[in-house]
């Protein structure tokens, strides 16, 4: 419909169908507005890095203490989430590789509308 010049207006706490379906989005919180844009461009606010190796405690240790590296924390399935630029994928590389932690998996985190939500808000959970 986008695409006819047409615009929809959808207001739902299921996000991801929102995700899904829509282009831009606002998010609005006790009648004022928070947050208006593209949801990709939301998407993309946050940078992070997730981080599989053997030794997940040691490489927290390690990448803890870089000075450009903004947070780590654990996910439940042993991953690490690592606030950092994308752009300093290789430097998280060769940190923990100087520590002798070797990793089996380095991407950039993929957020969905619900976390940014959540965050943004600071609420726990949006209904969905």
């Amino acid at each position: 419909m986008a695409r006819q010049g047409k615009t929809v207006f959808v207001s739902s706490h299921l996000l991801g169908e929102v995700q899904l379906m829509c282009d831009e989005v606002a998010i609005v919180k006790q009648g004022r507005l928070i947050v208006k844009g593209e949801v990709e461009d939301i998407l993309r606010r946050r940078e992070a890095l997730v981080v599989r190796t053997a030794d997940p405690l040691r490489a927290r240790e390690v990448l803890g203490v870089l000075d450009w590296v903004k947070a780590v924390s654990d996910r439940e399935d042993g991953r690490l989430v690592v606030e950092a630029p994308v752009e300093r994928a290789a430097d998280i590389t060769r940190a923990l590789a100087q520590h002798e932690i070797w990793v089996s998996e380095l991407r950039q985190e993929e957020g969905s509308l619900e976390e940014f939500f959540l965050e943004v808000t600071g609420q726990e959970d949006s209904g969905g």
